[in-house]
């Protein structure tokens, strides 16, 4: 029984096989484990002739829950449970089975950003947070955007949860993504995800566009009941975020 770990970088994990049978003995086969509504299920197995096509039955869906199907949310901390793809492995003698428990992890896009949208006021010296849809700002439409940038310090792969100790830079070299959505503050409980995202230095900022409001308003972004810091010396307009690279 042996279980892996495979870093990998810039590769569609909700439909990926590692490369285990082209590493195959002679005349061994190699299935797949899947719940087939909650009973497990082998695919059928292949061998190194089968046809190409025969492969397909070896990928899988790496960023779900093999048994429900469903994506693994983060708990406090940000961290995920591993995701595991069990394979087979069977001699040509039918005496020699092996298992490879199997989690991989894109090492370049390494987080999933899920941003819940509030109404702050401060009534009687107490702060209210009230859902957007429910506030002054229903029917407005929200536009949150955010830049992944690089800096003249290298990105880590120390896990830093502390905004305090976000990594400290001087100067910004260049700008990898800018990615923007825009939604209606009309929908109860209403979630922005954005996913997959690089690892490394983020702006990020939240503007309300309503050209009947007659007042601008300021917004502050938290990380874990943390506020997030402005990046004004560095003329961009956002918070900043950091986030490590991958801890394997």
């Amino acid at each position: 029984m042996s279980t892996f770990i495979l870093p990998l970088q810039s590769v569609p994990l909700d439909n990926y096989a590692p490369h285990l049978i082209n590493y195959l003995p002679p005349g061994a086969t190699i299935s797949r484990l899947y719940y087939d509504n909650g009973v497990e299920t082998w695919t059928d197995p292949i061998s190194i002739n089968s046809p190409i096509s025969a492969r397909e039955s070896l990928y899988a869906n790496f960023t779900v829950n093999q048994k429900t199907g469903e994506e693994l949310e983060p708990d406090e901390n940000g961290d995920v449970d591993d995701i595991i793809v069990t394979y087979k492995v069977v001699s040509e003698n039918k005496k020699v089975v092996v298992y490879y428990h199997i989690t991989v992890m894109n090492s370049e896009f390494n987080v999933n950003f899920i941003f819940d949208i509030y109404y702050r006021t401060i009534e009687g010296g107490i702060v209210v947070d009230t859902p957007i849809n429910q506030s002054i700002l229903n029917d407005s439409v929200i536009h949150i955007n955010l830049v992944n940038f690089n800096t003249d310090v290298e990105v880590g792969a120390v896990n830093i949860p502390l905004v305090k100790d976000f990594l400290t830079f001087t100067e910004v070299i260049d700008y990898n993504s800018d990615v923007g959505q825009l939604f209606v503050a009309a929908v109860a409980k209403y979630i922005s995800r954005f996913s997959p995202g690089l690892k490394g230095f983020y702006s990020m900022s939240v503007s309300v566009k309503n050209p009947s409001l007659d007042k601008s308003y300021a917004y502050i972004i938290t990380f874990n009941d943390q506020k997030l810091n402005d990046l004004e010396d560095f003329n961009m307009d956002g918070k900043y975020f950091y986030i490590n690279g991958s801890l394997r």
